[in-house]
Order: structure tokens, then C-alpha cells, then sequence
């Protein structure tokens, strides 16, 4: 199970088998807001497993603030696009996660794997908390679904 340390966070890899990984999936699938943004960790573990056959980097992590999970965090492909997916619980909305997340991660994934100049993240425009995190953290919109981080 890899671990990546970031500036304000420590990540775990989602492993399925993991019996506190299934416990911890349940916080985030209970949520409506979650419910209604993201898509369930079973589909997420589909994506990385295609995305790593295919030879891409994908992995779904548990982020971790002070020993304490804050949420989740991962980079997917869809549409041969490489893109970031972020979910806070409930409890820990508020404290900038979201932003430092989209901010942090995103550094390490560019600066890691150089051969990805950019990464996307898709939200909804109702989604407003979201979007704020995403330019704050330095995403450009594209359109109104896509943002655009550049390597």
C-alpha cells in the first residue's frame, strides 16, 4: 500500500481488501453531497485498475490531516484526460481541504510524472465550493464543466 507525504497531508492508497479501507468508503458513499458529485469507490478502483493496465499512472487515495482522514484524493482518466477527483467529508468542509488538496496533489502528480503537462478536474457549476478550491489552488476554467492545471 504506497504512501505519499505531501505539505499538509499524507495519503494511503484505497486498497478494496483493506477491511478499515471498507469502512472508510462508507463515510464518504453515506454523504448525499458525495452521493451526488462522485462516484462510488468500486467504479474508482475500475478506473485505476484500466488506467495502471493501460500504463497510466491512476491511484485513489485517504487523505490524512494530522493522523486524522480529512478525505479522498486521486487522479482517474476519463476521455484520455488525466484528471484529479477530491472528496471531503462532511465534518472536515470548511478548512481549505479541498483547495490545499487540489494544490498539493496536483503539484506532486506534475512534478513526478513530467510527461503529464496537464491535469483536469470536471465540477459542476452548482458546485460552487468546489470551483472556488479549484481556481484558488491555480485550475483555469476551460469550459464550464473543465479546469486546467498546467505542468
Amino acid at each position: 500500500m504506497e504512501r505519499i507525504k505531501l505539505s499538509s497531508f499524507e495519503l494511503e492508497e484505497y486498497d478494496s481488501c483493506n477491511s478499515d479501507h471498507q469502512e472508510y468508503t462508507k463515510y464518504f458513499e453515506d454523504d448525499e453531497d458525495y452521493n451526488e458529485y462522485m462516484e462510488p469507490f468500486w467504479s474508482f478502483e475500475n478506473s485505476v485498475n484500466y488506467d495502471r493496465k493501460n500504463g497510466r499512472y491512476a491511484s485513489i487515495y485517504f487523505a490524512y490531516h494530522n493522523g486524522v482522514l480529512v478525505g479522498m484524493v486521486g487522479l482517474i482518466w476519463i476521455f484520455d484526460l488525466p484528471e484529479l477527483v477530491i472528496g471531503i467529508l462532511k465534518e472536515h468542509r470548511g478548512h481549505h481541504y479541498s483547495k490545499l488538496l487540489y494544490r498539493e496533489y496536483a503539484e506532486y502528480v506534475l512534478k513526478t510524472y513530467q510527461e503529464y503537462k496537464a491535469l483536469y478536474v470536471s465540477i459542476q457549476p452548482e458546485n460552487i465550493h468546489s470551483v472556488e478550491n479549484a481556481l484558488a489552488a491555480g485550475f483555469k476554467q476551460i469550459d464550464e464543466y473543465k479546469y486546467v492545471k498546467r505542468g
